[in-house]
């Protein structure tokens, strides 16, 4: 497993040595491979420039004379040093942003650690662990809202502090070190200084949502990333509305093709049933059971397909005649072509809810939906005609 840590970092770059100090120093010690640096461009020039609060130059924090690597020497870790990767807010020129002063800044921030994150946690080789102790306030939520979204059970946030209270009025890179106070002269014993590393939970909503097997492409923002989840998290309370054939989830609405909603409808209502739609040599069963999906075909694809075979859609029909003339057309749907339904379906409706397909269709490692949260709509003559699920009820206005 390969560690990377990212840190969101102001003009305080003492937040990288003390974190990192904390991280090696642990037990077992945690080794980033990657050390990435979510920052602006006042803070990137500060890192490669260090001027103390007396106006002398100091060693900066990046490069080979920097602080960053002489820890690593002190603490005899020489081999594990990597240089830091610098991720800077950039504006539409390319010029990097010195502050987040903007609503497109912070977007832009946002998006930078959207990209950054999603690219690590596609990869199940790799451990992610985000620092939330430096930069804005505004810097800090927004990657914490980004692992909310895409962290993975590896994964982990954390906040360092240093303590006693007193060196946090110092220049203090790591414990142990000199620690000149700020706007003083002389400097502090750093000996009794402690870097504490305190883990952050959070809430995971990828596994939730199940975002890795399912987003068709990247959020183009951080904007549309937020909309994605949150419709997401709105789907545990689905309706099907088979006079449209429209699957409703929040205050999402996604329209399907007759035959595409009948294949959806089909594992909504085994979810009612208390099944769980299977295949089997290609053939659709319930549990195991083929002959309970052969029958529940019919009324998934008759009701879709309800105004088109009657001249009347609102007259009065028994339930007799409406499987007479099911049965047969359902049964002319080859079982080899409800894979193909149902794949282009779920793929539709991952494309506009990530995660319903899969928490609907109860798909293995999800989080199947309620059955009692789920509500299919019939036309109004198939309301009370005894379908193989209960409850049903009748689509508004008709």
């Amino acid at each position: 497993m390969s560690n990377v840590l990212l840190i969101t970092v102001g003009d305080t770059p003492q937040v990288v040595t003390e974190t990192v100090h904390a991280l090696l120093t642990a037990e077992p010690p945690w080794v980033p491979a990657r050390i990435i640096l979510a920052t602006t461009g006042f803070a990137e020039r500060r890192f490669r420039t260090w001027v103390d609060d007396r106006g002398s130059r100091r060693a900066p924090l990046t490069g080979p004379d920097g602080k960053l690597r002489a820890l690593y020497a002190e603490l005899k870790r020489d081999a594990d040093y990597v240089e830091p990767e610098l991720l800077v807010l950039g504006d539409a020129d390319g010029r990097f942003v010195d502050d987040l002063q903007s609503e497109a800044d912070v977007n832009g921030f946002a998006t930078l650690l959207l990209n950054v994150v999603i690219a690590i946690t596609d990869d199940p080789a790799t451990r992610l662990h985000l620092s939330l102790a430096g930069g804005r306030k505004t810097m800090s939520f927004l990657a914490g809202q980004v692992m909310n979204m895409y962290g993975r059970s590896q994964d982990e946030m954390s906040h360092v502090i240093v303590r006693p209270t007193k060196f946090e009025k110092s220049d203090l890179w790591w414990p142990g070190q000199e620690a000149p106070v700020k706007g003083q002269s002389g400097a502090l014993d750093a000996s009794e200084a402690k870097a504490l590393l305190h883990k952050v939970p959070f809430i995971r909503a990828r596994a939730w949502l199940d975002f890795h097997r399912k987003l068709p492409a990247r959020p183009a923002d951080y904007a549309e990333a937020v909309h994605r989840t949150n419709a997401g998290l709105a789907a545990d309370q689905v309706t099907l509305d088979c006079t449209t054939c429209t699957v409703i989830a929040g205050a999402e609405r996604v329209a399907l093709d007759p035959i595409h909603f009948a294949a959806i409808m089909m594992h909504a209502a085994a979810r009612k049933m208390g099944a769980s739609l299977q295949h089997r040599n290609e053939v659709p069963n319930l549990d195991g059971d083929a002959h309970r999906a052969a029958d529940l075909w019919p009324w998934a694809y008759g009701a879709v397909m309800l105004n088109s075979w009657f001249e009347e859609p609102d007259m009065v029909i028994s339930g007799e005649q409406f499987l007479a003339t099911a049965r047969p057309r359902a049964q002319k749907l080859e079982s080899p072509d409800f894979r193909s339904y149902e794949s282009k379906a779920k793929a539709r409706l991952q494309e506009a809810v990530p995660g319903l397909a899969v928490r609907l269709m109860a798909k293995r490692g999800s989080t199947p939906i309620p059955a009692d949260r789920i509500t299919i709509m019939l036309p109004e003559p198939l309301v009370g005609l005894g379908a193989p699920w209960e409850p049903s009820e009748a689509a508004p206005g008709r």
